[in-house]
């Protein structure tokens, strides 16, 4: 514990205190002084997408808001630090209470008004506004990515900010896929209160791997698809029968009609499977000059 104390406060920088020694190896930027390393120090780190957040939020799970799948904490996966916290009883008691319903400023069912009554007699708080703050996460943790993941990210928020879950399965929103890619160009350029399908190429914000933050099926499960048994999914959702479909018709909206559409990464009910798509994508009719997708 005491090297873990050490590699974090050799992450962050120094200089702002003159340096700092073996006791009280931290710098506190805000005070210019150095402290000892302990959760309340370095919670200012939680949300870091760097070295220093992730060991901060190793060190210090529950504080960051990694045993809850409703904290605001957007890099709540195993690869930004919080390991495999989602296994844990505590977490597994969390989905179990959490409601089948989409976060929405008025709740619906009987088991999402009581929730909602639960956080706010708990923490001040409803689904609704959780769901804004980690948008508020999201973005501000956006910073960190690769440009064009940076740049997808970023639409996504101001998408999930301006319609809420239902931009992940109301395809009126998005521009349409049910023609050529010359269509799309053209709806894309005349028909500017539409935005970009969310499945589109297959990426899927609600599993884990379809973007760079927790997924998106926490806070709107209805419009992911979920059942009861797929990761990431409340336990409140219905069990999946063999008449149901492997995914809704919307989340195979990944390419214009005429290359053919299939599910997106699908949620998986296996343990460290972050969804796959069913198979390969292969053009029925691309227009000149595309190839096909590997």
């Amino acid at each position: 514990t005491k090297n873990w104390r050490l590699g974090l406060a050799d992450t962050v920088n120094k200089e702002p205190c003159g340096g700092c020694g073996y006791d009280k190896p931290l710098c506190d930027h805000a005070t210019r002084t150095c402290v000892e390393v302990n959760c309340e120090a370095v919670r200012v780190y939680c949300g870091e997408a760097n070295a220093t957040g992730r060991l901060t939020r190793g060190f210090c799970p529950q504080l960051c808001g990694c045993n809850h799948p409703l904290s605001p904490l957007a890099l709540a996966l195993p690869f930004w630090g919080c390991g495999s916290v989602d296994t844990a009883g505590g977490y597994q008691q969390y989905m179990n209470e959490v409601p089948c319903e989409d976060a929405s400023p008025e709740p619906k069912s009987e088991s999402a008004i009581a929730y909602d009554k639960f956080l706010r007699r708990e923490f001040n708080e409803t689904r609704w506004s959780l769901f804004h703050f980690f948008l508020d996460n999201a973005d501000t943790s956006a910073y960190a990515l690769p440009l064009e993941a940076n740049k997808a990210a970023v639409w996504d928020i101001r998408f999930l900010r301006r319609f809420g879950c239902q931009y992940l399965s109301d395809p009126t929103l998005w521009h349409s896929f049910n023609s050529t890619w010359d269509a799309l160009f053209f709806d894309s350029l005349t028909k500017p209160d539409l935005v970009k399908p969310a499945y589109f190429l297959g990426r899927n914000l609600c599993v884990r791997g379809g973007n760079p933050f927790k997924p998106l099926s926490l806070f709107c499960p209805e419009a992911c698809g979920c059942y009861r048994g797929d990761r990431d999914c409340p336990l409140e959702c219905p069990t999946r029968v063999a008449a149901d479909n492997v995914c809704p018709d919307y989340q195979q909206q990944i390419l214009p009609k005429d290359w053919g559409w299939e599910c997106a990464q699908r949620p998986k009910a296996q343990a460290f499977n972050a969804g796959i798509r069913v198979k390969p994508i292969l053009p029925v009719a691309g227009p000149s000059g595309i190839g096909g997708l590997n």
